[in-house]
């Protein structure tokens, strides 16, 4: 914890303390009860004062961890350029044949600019580890929050990939031009309409448990924000 958060956390308890002190006090005097055993209550009282201290300090700090600023930014960039993907992919489906080839090159550009990313988050979370779950989380919810992150890490990977994987055996393994920039290698795979149809109902598939779980992140960011308001949600918010 902070200087600060610990100095608060200090006087905070101080003032229950003090309290609870005066209380006990008035309650001896009112049963009349021998110093000895007033003296000893003091003695636990300040046993207890003293724990509960450090139990304070130590789940405050908690709300205060956040990610670092490059797995910050990672985060924000990666779920735009997936916004972005969903985005064209359902309006390439009502677009005319050649509206809808220039949509879903670039589709796939970002869906491999997507996978870049990733493995670089990857990297970079590996490097530095994430921070602290908020104290007050029941241990289901860290287990379940543990399982969402791996299941959102592996999507971002499964999702660009059988795409490539789809493009790639379509066309025989042709590179791929990366927003006319430069081309992107296609994957070695000889020209087989059965394996990309393959392919292509893996990406699907992959796509929809995205949303899926995409909406269960965001409902449940709401809740800690709005119901819970345990600061979860600033672990990964700029300062």
């Amino acid at each position: 914890p902070t200087f600060a958060s610990a100095v608060f956390s200090v006087e905070w308890t101080s003032v229950v303390a003090i309290s609870v002190d005066r209380g006990l006090a008035d309650f001896c005097s009112f049963h009349d009860y021998p110093m000895e055993s007033r003296g000893q209550a003091k003695s636990r009282l300040r046993q207890t004062r003293l724990s509960f201290t450090f139990r304070r300090m130590e789940h405050s700090s908690a709300p205060d961890a956040r990610y670092t600023r490059v797995a910050i930014a990672f985060h924000w960039i990666i779920a735009a350029l997936i916004i972005l993907n969903f985005a064209m992919a359902w309006y390439a489906e009502d677009a005319s044949k050649e509206i809808r080839q220039q949509i879903m090159g670039k589709h796939l550009a970002n869906g491999l600019l997507i996978l870049v990313l990733t493995v670089l988050r990857i990297i970079w979370r590996v490097i530095h580890p994430a921070p602290p779950y908020v104290a007050t989380l029941k241990s289901w919810e860290v287990a379940l929050a543990r399982i969402v992150s791996f299941l959102f890490y592996f999507l971002m990977i499964a999702i660009p990939f059988s795409g490539w994987a789809m493009v790639s055996a379509g066309s025989g393994g042709q590179p791929i031009s990366f927003f006319g920039l430069f081309d992107f290698p296609g994957l070695p795979f000889s020209q087989d309409r059965e394996k990309a149809g393959t392919f292509g109902e893996a990406h699907e598939v992959f796509a929809t448990g995205m949303i899926v779980l995409f909406v269960l992140h965001v409902a449940a960011a709401m809740k800690h924000r709005i119901v819970d308001r345990d600061g979860t949600m600033r672990r990964m918010l700029p300062r």
